[in-house]
């Protein structure tokens, strides 16, 4: 009822319609079986029954169609899905529980009538009457539902698909509300009928409990004395259970409890399909994304670490890595991906798989262009600059070849937007924007770093004058400049275009 699925199909869309539940006669029903089994071959041959061969178990396919495009989160719906089909597969269960119980008893005592007593809820407060969409009890419904325009916001209610399906299921066993059948079937809801102050302990409950061969709690409630219904009740089966929860520990569905070997499951369900494939798929890469950024986060720093050390002075103790400098040096290449992705939770914009795929890619451009970046700031400090100075040696080396690859790159990569194929839409977009983000970051975030007090953690040693060449060193020539010979081919060169070397001392530039 939320138009998320379209109409399904199975073997019965190919059968007959099959009589409604105690709405005629059972020889209906007993006259529709043999019509089944002569079909058996032919629906065999539709691919919407198959046979096991490992344990001769009946595979029938129940298909449902889930629009691909729809703004559907696989993961909610997989969970939705298994708590509105997990508890028919408990309706059938405890079904088959109470008729196993109501069989001892009879092989005991020989009597062929039987009686089933169902605490806890009543289908009958679910219905429709016919001139209103409310339950027919008022008071239940006005509590329970809520405004139509969350309609598509309220919680599958279990207890209510559970108590519909074991009804219609022992009433085709031809269990009938009433006193005058044989096969007798009552239900108790302490909201439809609340039970007054010691009424749950009388001697008029006790007996109304006696009555029945076979007392079912389907949902546990205050007025109950669970202890009370033991002790006068002939036979119960807590039934309680019936509610699924996936997310909870130890939840197991009707397939597990199958395997397990659990006596009483007769009918189990195997999520397949594409939804399920896909919901696994998306799983196992989210989880592959949290676990390859925190791998690369950590190699990239140690990476950093040993790349930001001091190259200019010998390798001891104190000069092996730059911890500190490694890890502030990580702060632009993870802006990109805290700042989208970041972006994207806030917004309650979903993660597909092409979205996974973008933080990786954009961890590693990032720390490219950090990389460049830093080994000019660090040139500039170890050439006597102020770090200032040397941030605009940086912008002025690589801001430009920076800006020209995140350009190419993010519109070379903007071309899988104008794809049908969402993911791929999403991949190009986020790429160009994680790109842009990561230009930002090297640009804007890491020089704001290196000029404030965390940039002294990636000042080097400056360079000593050993280091400069001596023909640079010399404050005067001595030799004179040989002049060109002039021939027919040549021409004369003006004296401003000679190289001359200006005088070098401690603290200023050679210039040529």
């Amino acid at each position: 009822g939320r138009g998320v699925l379209g109409r399904g199909m199975s073997a019965a869309t190919f059968a007959p319609p099959l009589p409604a539940a105690g709405g005629g006669l059972v020889s209906e029903r007993t006259a529709f079986v043999p019509k089944l089994e002569q079909s058996r071959d032919e629906l065999r041959t539709t691919d919407y029954l198959r046979m096991d061969k490992d344990n001769g178990r009946e595979l029938w396919r129940v298909s449902l169609r889930l629009g691909a495009l729809s703004d559907i989160d696989y993961g909610e719906f997989v969970y939705e899905f298994k708590k509105a089909v997990e508890p028919v597969m408990a309706a059938y269960r405890y079904r088959h529980q109470v008729l196993e119980t109501l069989d001892r008893i009879h092989a005991a005592d020989g009597s062929n009538a039987s009686s089933v007593y169902i605490l806890g809820t009543d289908p009958k407060k679910y219905e429709v009457t016919a001139d209103s969409t409310k339950p027919s009890s008022e008071t239940v419904a006005d509590s329970a539902a809520a405004p139509a325009a969350d309609a598509e916001k309220q919680d599958i209610d279990q207890t209510k698909i559970f108590a519909q399906t074991l009804n219609d299921l022992l009433v085709n066993r031809g269990f009938r509300r009433g006193s005058s059948f044989k096969t007798r079937i009552d239900w108790h809801d302490p909201e439809l009928y609340p039970m007054k102050d010691g009424l749950a302990t009388s001697d008029g409950w006790a007996a109304k409990l006696a009555q029945f061969d076979c007392v079912v709690i389907a949902d546990h409630h205050a007025d109950y004395n669970l202890d009370f219904i033991k002790q006068h009740a002939k036979q119960v089966i807590d039934a309680s259970d019936h509610q699924f929860n996936p997310r909870a520990a130890g939840a197991r569905t009707a397939a597990e409890l199958m395997d397990a070997g659990d006596p009483h499951s007769q009918v189990s369900v195997i999520y397949t399909g594409v939804v399920p494939v896909v919901y696994k798929a998306q799983r196992t890469l989210l989880n592959s994304l949290v676990n390859s950024i925190g791998l690369a986060f950590v190699m990239i720093a140690c990476v950093m670490m040993v790349l930001l050390r001091d190259w200019g002075r010998p390798l001891g103790f104190g000069n092996t890595i730059n911890f500190t400098g490694g890890f502030v040096s990580m702060l632009p290449n993870v802006f990109p991906v805290i700042l989208i992705f970041g972006a994207m939770g806030h917004l309650r914009i979903l993660v597909d798989i092409g979205s996974m795929m973008t933080a990786s890619v954009a961890m590693g451009v990032a720390v490219d262009d950090t990389i460049h970046f830093l080994n000019w700031f660090r040139t500039g400090l170890s050439q006597g600059m102020t770090r200032h100075q040397a941030i605009l040696l940086g912008y002025r080396r690589c801001a430009t070849a920076m800006t020209q690859t995140t350009i190419i790159g993010g519109l070379g990569l903007f071309v899988f937007a104008l794809s049908t194929f969402t993911p791929t839409q999403r991949f190009g977009v986020l790429m160009l924007t994680l790109l842009v983000a990561a230009l930002i970051g090297d640009l804007i975030m890491l020089p704001a770093l290196l000029a404030g007090p965390l940039g002294r953690f990636f000042e080097v040693a400056k360079k000593t004058e050993s280091a400069v060449p001596p023909a640079a060193t010399s404050s005067e020539s001595t030799e004179p400049i040989p002049a060109r010979a002039e021939t027919p081919h040549s021409t004369s060169r003006p004296a401003s275009d000679i190289p001359a070397v200006l005088r070098h001392d401690k603290g200023h530039r050679r210039v040529p």
